[in-house]
């Protein structure tokens, strides 16, 4: 029965079988024109969606640096759109069409960069008015903890970490945390000034409010060392026993110092890149002595091993880039004895980059001028942290502005991540 309809369509010589064809065209066509929408609708919502991570992931990148403003934020992710959104010649659209929405929110560390693009379906818009524009988002958030520039690890003592006199420690874009759960675990007495951008006792604290920048939190969970995995260097046989430089200027290459290391008058000495081993004796910088190095680190083994650079000595160093101490200025052998005192009494130690780890030590500040404060950045992580005098410590974290790396925990490794 079907086929001897078709036949006599097919045998009609009356044109009634272009109109039928002509009829029956009308929906094809229609129909292959919505596929077409669909799939350009599927390639243009791709193309924009990756466009619209690419600009999130990019903006919030930027809430790691410091003093990041929203007008730059929101610039960086339109560019990044116009960029990476190409709707090709066959497709319509340009730059005109493409609005791009940016939100910044600097509490949760995250950006959200919604795309609206207006393009021309064949035959969609009739059918659907809301295929256009088109709109996407993508919200990207910074991950990891707060930039830390300061630990106090022990849990118990009163003062872990203290400022007295006229000393101040200035720590403006990152955290300062007290591990102790004593009343006055976290001290600023006196004249003395704590700034920094989040202040974290475990316990208590000390001092009024015009100690501090803002009011310290009480009560904080305890962290977790942060470096407590970090193995450190190997420690082969000596390579010098109680070197003396006096008065000369001479150029030190890595290896193990049995004894320490004293520099003393006059003297210049430059250290090659690499690691130190300070073993069984005392690193002293005495006098009119001035030190200075690039990607060195110093490792202080045996319960003799401390550092101290007296008030004129000049000391700048910079931790190693790379290998087994990367990140690392100076590191305490685990294990050593409690309470020793690595002291800083210099004026001159402007330039301290790098991660200062002395996780049973005292790391002690007690000068009259500026310490680190030409550093890119300094961490400090320390069983107890004390400031004297008129130290003024200046704890920076342009991390952007070194090749030195931060260790895991503290900082500078925030990426930021896609949420949404």
């Amino acid at each position: 029965m079907v086929f001897g309809w078709l036949e006599a369509i097919v045998a009609d010589r009356r044109g009634n079988f272009a109109v039928m064809v002509g009829i029956l065209s009308i929906p094809i066509l229609g129909g292959c024109g919505i596929a077409v929408d669909f799939a350009l609708m599927s390639q243009q919502r791709s193309m924009l969606q990756s466009a619209a991570d690419l600009a999130a992931l990019a903006s919030a990148r930027e809430l790691g640096l410091i003093n990041a403003k929203s007008e730059t934020i929101a610039n960086i992710a339109k560019t990044y759109v116009r960029s990476n959104f190409d709707p090709g010649d066959e497709i319509s659209g340009d730059a005109t069409e493409l609005t791009v929405e940016t939100k910044v929110d600097k509490d949760k560390r995250q950006v959200e960069v919604t795309i609206s693009y207006h393009w021309a379906p064949i035959l969609l818009k009739y059918l659907d008015s809301r295929v256009t524009p088109m709109n996407v988002s993508a919200t990207a958030r910074l991950v990891g903890e707060t930039n830390v520039c300061v630990i106090g690890l022990d849990k118990v003592a009163g003062q872990t970490v203290s400022l007295d006199s006229n000393s101040s420690l200035n720590a403006s874009n990152c955290a300062v945390f007290s591990n102790s759960k004593a009343k006055q675990g976290l001290s600023s007495l006196s004249n003395a000034y704590l700034k920094a951008e989040y202040i974290c006792s475990s316990g208590g604290k000390a001092g009024s409010q015009s100690n501090y920048s803002k009011a310290p939190i009480t009560d904080c969970p305890q962290i977790l060392d942060p470096l407590a995995g970090r193995s450190p260097p190997m420690v082969g046989t000596c390579d010098s026993t109680n070197l003396e430089v006096i008065d000369k200027t001479v150029t030190l290459y890595p290896g193990v110092y049995c004894g320490g290391l004293r520099i003393d008058g006059n003297a210049v000495v430059h250290f090659a890149p690499g690691v130190y081993v300070i073993k069984d004796g005392i690193f002293n910088v005495d006098s009119n002595s001035q030190i200075e190095g690039t990607n060195v680190g110093f490792y202080l083994t045996g319960n003799q091993s401390t550092f101290r650079f007296a008030s004129n000595a000049t000391v700048n160093l910079t931790a190693p880039k790379d290998g087994e101490m990367a990140g690392l200025l100076f590191y305490e052998e685990p294990g050593s004895t409690v309470l020793r005192r690595f002291e800083i009494l210099s004026n001159y130690a402007r330039i301290l980059v790098g991660t200062i780890y002395l996780p049973h030590g005292r790391f002690i500040v007690d000068a009259d001028n500026n310490v680190a404060d030409q550093s890119a950045y300094t961490a400090i992580v320390a069983r107890r942290v004390e400031l004297y005098a008129s130290a003024k410590l200046v704890l920076n974290t342009d991390y952007h502005l070194t090749s030195v790396p931060v260790p895991d925990g503290l900082g500078g490794g925030n990426k930021p991540t896609l949420v949404k």
